[in-house]
């Protein structure tokens, strides 16, 4: 779809596939807290439904590049699994990268959301490595 000055147009799902086509990984769900907060690329209602100009998209992309590589999501907890001793070491490292992401203004909600996986699986470690799992 184009709008009147011949600029496309995308749905929200779209605008979301268009983003992570161009390297930012996000979904739609990021995009409608974006929306609220107003801190995502700039979007028009049409009734209930938002509607993205490719050209907003490709300012937000350019102001906001995506970082080079994704954070990587903290381990799923596994049901009697005992953490290994290297387990305590792997959380924290985890951590930092997005302590300082946030810290720094830069993350985003699902990396506040990564964040308090990465913490539950450093408390574990720790009280693995406390109670004498190591």
């Amino acid at each position: 779809m184009s709008d009147a000055n011949g600029d496309e147009t995308m749905t929200r799902g779209e605008a979301t596939v268009y983003l992570e086509q161009k390297g930012l990984r996000i979904s739609t769900t990021t995009m409608n807290h974006w929306a609220s907060d107003g801190t995502g690329p700039p979007f028009v209602m049409d009734q209930k439904k938002a509607f993205y100009k490719k050209s907003d998209l490709d300012a937000f992309l350019a102001a906001h590049p995506p970082k080079g590589a994704t954070v990587p999501a903290a381990p799923k907890k596994r049901r009697g699994r005992r953490p290994k001793g290297d387990d305590l070491v792997q959380a924290v490292a985890e951590l930092l990268p997005l302590i300082d992401k946030l810290a720094s203004g830069q993350g985003s909600f699902n990396d506040g959301i990564r964040f308090a996986d990465a913490l539950e699986h450093t408390k574990r470690a720790l009280r693995a490595r406390r109670n004498g799992a190591a």
